[in-house]
């Protein structure tokens, strides 16, 4: 096996990417609904009412729309982190900025995925109350109320 000698290489690079991201490799972006977020007018909390439908129970059944948008969004959220992590090292981006647009960017596919998901249907009686037939949209609360946050 032959060795290949790389003249150009930038040994400072290394030291960037060292710096760019020391400490930081644990950081994570939680996608979904906060604690202690808005309430519906009924007293349960938007992130009751996601969590219910998102893993079902009682008489709704699952509805996985936040596992779900994320799942399809993974091709973009890759490209979105390859293009991100050459700008930390290059210091045209902070880390907590690129984990910030990738926040963004999968929040964004939730909403997507509630607004253009296939789901199991709703109950007539549900069809009756609000006047639509279209899962997870009622108030539009919900759909709005998908954040991210960088825990410390």
């Amino acid at each position: 096996m032959a060795a290949r000698i790389i003249k150009d290489f930038d040994g400072k690079f290394l030291k960037r990417l060292q710096r760019a991201l020391s400490g930081k490799s644990k950081k994570v972006v939680h996608v979904g609904f906060p604690e202690g977020g808005p309430e519906k007018e009924n007293g349960i909390s938007v992130a009751g009412v996601a969590a219910v439908h998102e893993f079902g129970g009682g008489n709704v059944p699952e509805r996985p729309f936040v596992r779900t948008g994320i799942r399809r969004g993974i091709p973009e959220q890759m490209a979105l982190n390859k293009a991100n992590l050459k700008a930390v090292v290059h210091g045209t981006l902070t880390v907590p900025q690129a984990l910030g647009q990738l926040g963004l960017m999968a929040a964004g596919h939730v909403q997507q995925e509630i607004t253009e998901g296939t789901f199991e249907p709703l109950q007539e009686a549900t069809i009756n109350r609000k006047g639509s037939s279209k899962p997870l949209i009622d108030t539009g609360q919900m759909r709005q109320s998908v954040t991210y946050e960088i825990p410390e």
